[in-house]
């Protein structure tokens, strides 16, 4: 590929979450995802080009709002075979320049000797299910492009939580068999390792920030998720073993507090489950990240409690 001058250049690096940990536990599964990745980059827009090796693809786009579509489509169609992606978009400084060696022994991809790739680094730091977007291009705000404030849980330190700009999923991306795909995905990566099933943290914060509380009438497959989520059977139990699952409540709570009244059965439900827990009451009392859960909703949510269990205790 010749390089093109041009202001704009925009890379992404995408790969499926999780791939060490597939490719040594199920095989047949990882190899099913790589060839699903194959096919879902064989149809770039205009102003882009993509590269596809070893289970991963390299993007190059000199149109953000392109590049963002195409990756949004990729993660639409491999979420739909239960497969998740970890990609992150960077902007360049350069276009990128790759060159294509074809010998009659030998073929593979070479970046120009001294090409720094961006989204190639930010991909393999990033620990979670999602789009990694630099911080320079939230700050600049290209194109307009509006990014959920995500998050992920740090592998080697559970406790730690690193936010990261993510692409909001889609309407399209929360429809019927979503959660059910899902949940096949997680059920795999318990059976392989604990930091593979944090990995679902992330993308469990995205759906809830990908939400529009702001309708009194949610589309059928969100109202599905939330029961998921306050069902104290259900999501409680099946991350049991999975460290800081109670963060999901409070990024919920956090959204859906001021439209409480418009989803009353969902924030009794919460309220109800989050409430029944000493650890989930302290958890979110010690909670000083406010990018998860504003101060003013935890101390309200707080007093809330206190006010209720202070009338139980009086018997009103």
């Amino acid at each position: 590929m010749n390089p093109q001058n041009n202001d704009a250049n925009y890379s992404a690096y995408i790969g499926l979450a999780g791939s060490h940990y597939f490719s040594e536990h199920f095989p047949e599964d990882y190899f099913h995802a790589a060839d699903s990745l194959f096919n879902a980059l064989r149809t770039p827009p205009n102003d882009t080009e993509a590269f596809y090796y070893n289970g991963e693809g390299i993007i190059n786009s000199q149109n953000l709002q392109n590049l963002v579509n195409y990756i949004v489509d990729i993660r639409k169609q491999m979420s739909e075979n239960s497969f998740y992606i970890k990609s992150a978009i960077c902007k360049e400084d350069e276009p990128l320049d790759i060159k294509l060696v074809n010998k009659t022994n030998f073929k593979g991809l070479k970046l120009r000797k001294g090409y720094h790739l961006r989204s190639l680094v930010r991909q393999g730091k990033f620990k979670g299910i999602g789009v990694y977007i630099d911080n320079v291009l939230n700050e600049m705000n290209e194109d307009g492009i509006i990014y959920n404030n995500n998050y992920y849980l740090n592998p080697s330190r559970p406790s730690r939580i690193v936010h990261f700009y993510d692409i909001p999923l889609s309407s399209e991306e929360r429809s019927k068999n979503s959660l059910n795909n899902f949940l096949r995905s997680f059920s795999l990566s318990t059976h392989i390792s604990p930091k593979l099933s944090r990995f679902h943290i992330s993308y469990l914060a995205n759906w809830i920030l990908s939400i529009d509380f702001n309708q009194p009438k949610l589309q059928t497959e969100d109202e599905n998720f939330l029961r998921f989520i306050v069902d104290r059977s259900l999501f409680d139990r099946s991350f049991r073993d999975v460290t800081r699952k109670d963060l999901i409540y409070y990024t919920l709570l956090n959204q859906i507090h001021k439209h409480r009244n418009i989803h009353l059965q969902t924030y009794k439900d919460l309220y109800a489950l989050i409430g029944s827990k000493k650890a989930y009451v302290n958890e979110l009392r010690d909670c000083g990240d406010t990018r998860i859960i504003s101060d003013e909703v935890k101390e309200s949510f707080l007093r809330e409690i206190s006010e209720r269990s202070h009338a139980a205790l009086l018997g009103l």
